[in-house]
């Protein structure tokens, strides 16, 4: 089969579908907003501390950031109590900040597409 286009790239894009690393980001995210708003199990809202800023400025008035904890090893960077939050902070605040699960999906996707 020589000249054949073997990458799934365009059929992901033709189906509207995340490639796998983009869609494993998008379910830690769903989970992420989940904890924020109360969504989901205790045991996982525990997980993730908002961050609480020491002086009143602009950019405090965000009060949807989370805590990022230090790690040592690249286990610990992939762990959902890391990861959730890392994520999360590099989302634009009109999307961390939607007022349903199904708008934050549909934002989400919209932004990972990109």
């Amino acid at each position: 089969m020589v000249g054949r286009d073997t990458s799934s790239a365009p059929l992901l894009r033709h189906l509207h579908w995340l490639p796998i690393r983009k869609r494993i980001e998008f379910k830690l995210l769903v989970i992420t907003y989940k904890c924020v708003n109360s969504q989901a199990p205790e045991y996982l809202q525990e997980l993730i501390t908002f961050r609480k800023p020491k002086y009143a400025t602009r950019s405090s008035l965000d009060r949807t950031l989370l805590i990022v904890p230090k790690t040592r090893t690249l286990t610990g960077d992939k762990a959902f109590q890391t990861a959730g939050p890392r994520l999360w902070n590099s989302l634009p605040i009109n999307i961390r900040q939607a007022k349903t699960l199904d708008i934050f999906k549909t934002n989400l996707k919209t932004h990972l597409f990109v």
